[in-house]
């Protein structure tokens, strides 16, 4: 999304922050004019069209010849940033995006203000912005994400029994929740869990529901003053309310046909306050919207697997037992889950297609067509093996894939003709980080 990501135009299209732009020879060139405290040195381009609620990754290659310090990309928004400092060389940042619109990129920005001097100057070779997708680890911070029975899930106004419906995995491990007949109430499950008090983290539940008596559900996720909610049709497969409280922001939800009579209803938003209590509701209601109501004994709705992370998208959902899995699970071998998908999308990529994992400094290539479901979930299958484990969240880019390599042989030999073109081959094996 960056023009002139590769300076073949000179700056054009280039702004600097406390620094000038010199362009020779395909390197951008970024002379500091000074010492910031608040305002760091470096190059960017902004106001640029995106997509809201998509993860995005910001790359440089970057090179530091005069200047000892940290240096690394930099994503502004209107409330949130990202970054991603360290030695120079390639470095990469990403960030799920609140709106339509990325108000500054920055391939490259020095980290603090001291260490470095009018004299001292960055160069950069490439420098790119693009959609990327996240890897999804699985995590889950509810225990008991299939037993809704345990003591560790909350009934108000509700009982929750076995029942013969399927699962969607195909066990027998779906619940029946039914209402009981108090009048004017709520009727739900609920599990309240101890967050970080960090502002600005961004969480995502997600449970699967199913029709029986009752065809509407909601699911809220509340910090102690408000709530984020999302009612769910479960006879149309279509959303009802999406709203936030106080507390809350960019709130968004999806719904998803998992066959059946079964949806994936999931919720997403970002919690702005300091609160390190988060409860999750999932709550029967007789209409868009509608949980307070005259309950009308064993009316109900089928549940399995609730899910809930730290996470800017849906994330899969993992089951757990007496014990959350925060991080997820380690992925191996040749595939891995993925999320923040174009959501709905066949062919994303096709067999043969390369993509890079920079998290791990791999790159891979497709080995069949990745396809996605209306949450953005999706399976990626490539070869080589991953020679290591990425982490949750991390990029993975298909956009000019980048990779690190070094030359089999010990020289190139070149036929030089004057006035002519001139071929060069050599073969080059991936440097695999230790």
């Amino acid at each position: 999304m960056f023009s002139n990501g590769t300076f073949e135009s000179g700056t054009t299209g280039w702004a600097a922050q406390n620094a000038t732009l010199t362009a020779a020879d395909y390197q951008l060139r970024i002379a500091i004019s000074g010492a910031h405290a608040s305002v760091r040195p470096g190059f960017y381009q902004s106001s640029i069209a995106s997509v809201q609620y998509a993860p995005f990754v910001v790359r440089g290659v970057m090179h530091a010849p005069t200047v000892l310090v940290s240096v690394g990309p930099y994503i502004a928004t209107d409330t949130l940033s990202s970054f991603s400092y360290g030695v120079a060389g390639f470095r990469h940042a990403v960030l799920v995006l609140d709106s339509a619109t990325i108000a500054s990129s920055f391939p490259a920005v020095i980290a603090d203000s001291s260490g470095y001097t009018v004299k001292d100057y960055l160069s950069c070779s490439f420098a790119s912005l693009a959609r990327c997708a996240l890897v999804d680890n699985g995590p889950n911070l509810l225990p008991e994400s299939d037993d809704f029975s345990d003591a560790a899930w909350t009934k108000s106004q509700s009982s929750v029994s076995s029942t013969t419906e399927t699962a969607p995995d195909g066990t027998a491990t779906a619940q029946m929740l039914a209402e009981d007949g108090t009048a004017a109430a709520l009727h739900r499950v609920s599990d309240t869990i101890t967050v970080a008090s960090t502002t600005n983290l961004q969480y995502s539940t997600s449970c699967y529901i199913k029709a029986d008596n009752r065809t509407w559900a909601r699911l809220q996720m509340f910090e102690g003053t408000g709530s984020a909610i999302a009612s769910f049709d479960l006879s149309g497969g279509v959303l009802g309310v999406v709203s936030a409280g106080t507390n809350w922001e960019n709130v968004r939800a999806t719904i998803d046909d998992a066959g059946n009579g079964w949806y994936f209803c999931a919720l997403t938003a970002r919690k702005t306050s300091t609160s390190t209590s988060l409860g999750c509701y999932v709550e029967i209601a007789e209409a868009d919207n509608d949980v307070v109501f005259n309950g009308l004994n064993q009316d109900s709705v089928v549940l399995w697997r609730a899910t809930l992370a730290q996470s800017s998208v849906p994330t899969r959902p993992v089951a757990t037992t007496t014990t959350a899995i925060a991080s997820g699970t380690a992925q191996t071998g040749s595939a891995l889950h993925l999320k923040g998908l174009p959501a709905s999308t066949n062919g994303i990529l096709l067999a043969g297609d390369y993509v890079q994992i920079p998290g791990i400094d791999q790159l891979v290539r497709a080995r069949t067509a990745l396809n996605s479901d209306a949450a953005g979930l999706g399976y990626f299958e490539f070869e080589p093996l991953l020679h290591a484990s990425p982490a949750d969240n991390a990029p993975v880019i298909d956009v000019t894939p980048l990779a690190r390599m070094m030359m089999e042989e010990s020289s190139i030999r070149v036929a030089h003709r004057p006035g002519g073109f001139i071929d060069v081959e050599f073969t080059a094996v991936e440097d695999i980080a230790a």
